[in-house]
């Protein structure tokens, strides 16, 4: 097997994994020869590489950190909840706890038997739907870390629904500025930084969620030196899963592909982070992530 970007796909490669968009749907099966009606489907798809069969390169297994199927349940059912509140008063809100916590659960159970050798942690190529493809990818990234950080089964799953939850104070953001692929101007992104905040107290208004769940969504933009929102917090004046989340997020948001930049590779996104190692993250969580992850060049 061997690992190609999408960019460099081919009329008469092999798959040697399927594919799936971003629903988790499949679109081309496993051993298809690549024709000329794949080529532009695979971009438009917005992955960032596939796997393909070639006989001069040794069997290397290369997995998902979780399967595509249960990536697109997830990220399907945060479209439903974050498109569901949209302007809907916070008492009022629907969360769905327990459909949170059983995809959550289901991420889980793949993370503890994740393959770590080769896996796929690219990003997203497709502006459409990042939204929805970013949180569930930062809460399977954010699991895979808390895992390694020896997180019991319980605080696995509170983490987890943390993450998945960051943004969901988005419902207050008006949907032009977020689509938006220019810079904010100042005001759009003072009010954008108020996203936390909204986020906390839309989970503190809802029973059945942990306070430590509600505390980790209103501190995921804080940073380990102070220069975080909105509370400008430092060190371990951060909560926990909030100082996972920050570095999750940011590696996924580095390696995908956003209106203003390409996007990174993994090395390099790991670079960036490890440069910022005791200033914007938690250097414990950063070492985490370095000896988790295998950023091989791609």
């Amino acid at each position: 097997m061997r690992r190609v970007s999408v960019e460099k796909a081919r009329v008469g490669m092999v798959l040697a994994r399927e594919v799936h968009d971003w629903t988790g749907a499949l679109i081309i099966n496993a051993d298809k020869a690549l024709d000329d009606s794949h080529l532009p489907l695979l971009k438009r798809i917005g992955g960032r590489e596939i796997v393909i069969h070639d006989e001069r390169v040794g069997e290397v297994i290369v997995s998902p950190l979780i399967p595509e199927e249960v990536e697109g349940k997830a990220a399907t059912l945060l479209r439903q909840i974050l498109d569901g509140n949209r302007g809907v008063a916070i008492e009022k809100m629907s969360l769905d706890l327990a459909s949170v916590d059983r995809v959550v659960r289901l991420m889980m159970q793949d993370i503890e038997h994740a393959f770590i050798g080769s896996l796929n942690l690219g990003g997203c190529l497709s502006l459409r739907n990042y939204d929805y493809i970013h949180g569930a990818k930062v809460t399977a990234l954010s699991l895979l870390l808390g895992e390694k950080a020896g997180y019991s089964h319980d605080n696995l799953a509170k983490l987890g629904i943390s993450a998945f939850l960051q943004n969901i104070g988005y419902v207050f953001m008006p949907q032009d500025m977020l689509a938006n692929p220019g810079p904010l101007t100042e005001e759009q992104s003072k009010y954008l930084r108020k996203h936390p905040d909204f986020g906390y107290q839309i989970l503190c208004r809802h029973e059945g969620f942990a306070p430590c769940i509600a505390q980790a969504i209103g501190q995921h933009h804080e940073r380990w030196d102070g220069s975080g929102y909105p509370q400008g917090l430092k060190g371990e004046g951060i909560s926990q899963f909030a100082r996972i989340i920050a570095v999750a997020d940011t590696y996924h948001a580095l390696v995908s592909q956003r209106p203003w930049r390409r996007p990174l590779s993994p090395p390099e996104a790991a670079t960036f982070i490890s440069s910022y190692s005791g200033q914007l993250f938690d250097p414990t969580v950063v070492q985490i992530l370095l000896r988790s992850v295998p950023f091989c060049p791609e």
